[in-house]
């Protein structure tokens, strides 16, 4: 049965039949829209796009035998992802072949399904629509590499078929220098390279762990110290291979999670960071049409950078505490 929401939407509605009793809506929603994933599903729900019994679901109800549920129409109908200028994505580099911006934490780089509108993806579409043409529905835009969610930083995307594919040639070829800021937990006393093979890990999926010789993907990652605190150590880290969470993995496994990655070990809430202390501040190319060599450089988010004042001026404190009073002169009185 079609009908419209309250703001005027068309919504789809679906009683919930018994075998559902007890069922998370999410859940539910899966599963009459199995070609969305868990995480499209609940962004659905946070953006108004679920009703529940004539009102905005939330994605913790639970269902009754008899509930109706509402679901958006577009979600079942998008074919192609549509564009978003009202990103906070800004653009750091541009010519006729060639895109960077600074994608911010929070926002995926690409869309998964075409009814996403809060990707890097999306930005890319509307201020560059001929890029819809370089993938499938427009679900990457012209992106050539990724970040995850809550990594800052640059991002690169082609502009026309032959960059993409002398862009994607330069990646496979580890061409392309990708630098890192990353403040990790404990103290990195000297420069080092971490080469373990990494694979999906079977038991978490969204995760990668170590693989055993011959398996997985090879992965170089390349760390050098550059502040140290009490308890933390400032890196810069330059990667050329790019493998799923490669920086975050090969960081923990030398002992040195990244600060507020819960994934890979490090401490929750660190620092009072929302996400984890990874930024993507340099990429050096060649430029895709005239082989010239190019760095494109994206600033430390004001997020990042406050935590960092923060253990400067705590170091401050300490080293005055820690510094030995001078004791005042003798001062010897004479004869008047």
């Amino acid at each position: 049965m079609h009908s419209t929401g309250s703001h005027g939407d068309a919504f789809e509605f679906v009683s919930v039949p018994p075998e559902h009793e007890g069922q998370r809506l999410e859940w539910f929603v899966r599963t009459l829209l199995p070609g969305l994933s868990r995480r499209a599903v609940r962004q659905a729900i946070e953006e108004g796009r679920v009703w529940l019994n004539g009102r905005p679901a939330s994605k913790g109800d639970r269902l009754q035998a008899g509930d109706v549920v509402g679901i958006g129409l577009e979600l079942a109908q998008a074919r192609e992802l549509q564009p978003n200028a009202d990103l906070p994505v800004r653009v750091l580099f541009e010519d006729a072949w060639l895109v960077a911006v600074d994608k911010p934490a929070g926002i995926p780089s690409h869309a998964l399904r075409p009814y996403e509108r809060a990707t890097v993806a999306n930005f890319l579409l509307a201020v560059y629509p001929e890029m819809r043409a370089l993938s499938a529905a427009g679900l990457e835009a012209g992106l050539v590499h990724r970040l995850d969610r809550d990594t800052s930083g640059v991002l690169l995307a082609a502009r026309t078929e032959q960059a993409r594919q002398a862009l994607r040639h330069q990646f496979a070829a580890r061409e392309i220098r990708k630098e890192y800021v990353a403040l990790v937990q404990g103290a990195v006393a000297e420069p080092g390279v971490v080469r373990n093979r990494l694979e999906h890990d079977p038991h978490q999926p969204g995760k990668v762990r170590p693989a055993s010789a011959g398996r997985g993907r090879e992965a170089l990652t390349y760390y050098h110290p550059v502040e140290r605190y009490s308890d933390y150590t400032l890196l810069r880290v330059t990667i050329y291979t790019g493998v799923l969470h490669q920086v975050r993995a090969h960081l923990a496994l030398i002992g040195h999670p990244v600060v507020g990655d819960t994934l890979y070990g490090g401490a929750a809430d660190s620092l009072g960071l929302q996400r984890q202390f990874l930024h993507a501040a340099r990429v050096g190319l060649r430029h895709p049409h005239t082989g010239e060599t190019l760095t494109v450089e994206a600033p430390l988010p004001k997020d990042l950078a406050l935590v960092l004042e923060r253990l400067r001026g705590q170091e401050r404190e300490l080293y005055r505490a820690a510094r030995p009073r001078r004791r005042a002169p003798v001062r010897r009185g004479g004869k008047a």
